[in-house]
């Protein structure tokens, strides 16, 4: 299970790296700003959850910084983590503010060498709660003509077809280990044959295969790790049919996701074009997500309505996604305000999001 200064730590390398991507394109500030308000507050959430275990709550962000000097963090880390929460915090509520592309890179350069010393010093180690679980296959195959490795997350299924995939990856050749290590480590990843029922191995082992496991956790952090291995420039270059940006299906699910972290980063905004904006950087960064897809630019703007129906008390904490069989899905009628057929979306009046595996 991952702990949260492993999470944080990862979140806060991705940014940097895809801010680093998005600065060699055309930019407004507005852009890069929008990378500091998703950092700051995850930031600031993992110090209340990840640090204080959710006993300082009710402190300001300043306060839960400050008080790191009691736990033998520098004061140049806390310097540091002082100037990301000041820009985060006018970026947040002045959408004026003016940020640099290398002022944005300082900060996220700092703050990453402050979370470093962080998890040096002993904090943030304990393992991440989560409420929820799934249970899916997971296999790889090597691409020798293209030097990568393709990834599919299935759901299980027994018969003699190939399993239906839920997403797939194209990650680095040399991502396929420390990923599988990762999880196997933590318990998440059980693989080998024995996992399996009779002849699915057998199905899935053509070709370049690799391995092929179970999964039990939490999906989200599957996706958020697969990613810091996928290169988009590279994946660009393959056949269209073996691009990502190209499946419904995995652009649609990463959407989700990121849909109800725009929430829980505190990154909801009543203005559509610039709340479109951040869930496309949150897709873009943490689920490998190709905004320039025409899944990608379909579905952002469908998202956004939805996310302009919620209730006032769910546009700052919702629960979810939560994925259901298409049956299960049907009879959260009386119970959803939101009821969204295509995409297929329900948001329950217990302020939980839901959709169709």
């Amino acid at each position: 299970m991952q702990t949260y200064i492993d999470r944080i730590t990862d979140i806060s390398n991705q940014a940097y790296s895809q801010l680093l991507t998005h600065l060699a394109a055309h930019h407004t500030s507005n852009d890069i700003a929008k990378y500091i308000k998703d950092i700051g507050s995850e930031v600031e959430l993992f110090l209340k959850e990840g640090i204080y275990n959710n006993t300082r709550n009710r402190d300001t962000f300043e306060v839960l910084v400050n008080h790191l000097v009691s736990q033998d963090v520098s004061q140049t880390s806390i310097d540091s983590l002082h100037e990301l929460r000041k820009k985060y915090n006018k970026a947040k509520h002045d959408p004026s503010t003016i940020i640099s592309g290398k002022e944005a890179m300082t900060i996220l350069q700092d703050t990453n060498k402050a979370l470093v010393e962080i998890k040096n010093v002993g904090l943030g180690i304990s393992s991440r709660n989560q409420s929820y679980e799934r249970i899916l296959w997971f296999a790889g195959w090597d691409h020798i003509t293209s030097g990568d490795t393709e990834i599919s997350i299935m759901i299980p299924s027994t018969g003699e077809r190939l399993p239906p995939a839920l997403d797939y990856f194209n990650i680095v050749w040399d991502g396929w280990e420390p990923l599988i290590s990762h999880f196997v480590k933590q318990g998440q990843l059980l693989l080998g044959r024995e996992q399996f029922p009779e002849k699915v191995y057998d199905i899935l082992s053509g070709g370049d295969f690799l391995d092929a496991g179970v999964f039990i956790g939490d999906y989200r952090e599957l996706i958020l790790e697969i990613s810091k291995y996928v290169d988009l420039e590279k994946e660009s270059r393959l056949l269209p049919n073996l691009q990502r940006k190209n499946d419904p299906n995995a652009i649609y699910y990463a959407m989700v996701y990121a849909t109800c972290d725009v929430i829980s980063e505190g990154m909801f905004v009543e203005e559509r074009n610039e709340l479109e904006e951040a869930l496309l950087i949150i897709a873009n960064y943490k689920y490998a997500v190709d905004t320039a897809s025409q899944y990608t630019r379909k579905l952002a703007p469908q998202m956004v309505n939805i996310l302009l129906e919620l209730k006032e008390e769910h546009r700052n904490c919702i629960e979810g996604p939560l994925f259901f069989t298409e049956k299960t899905f049907g009879t959260l009628m009386t119970s959803a305000y939101i009821n969204c057929k295509q995409p297929p979306i329900k948001v329950t009046n217990d302020g939980k999001l839901y959709s169709i595996i």
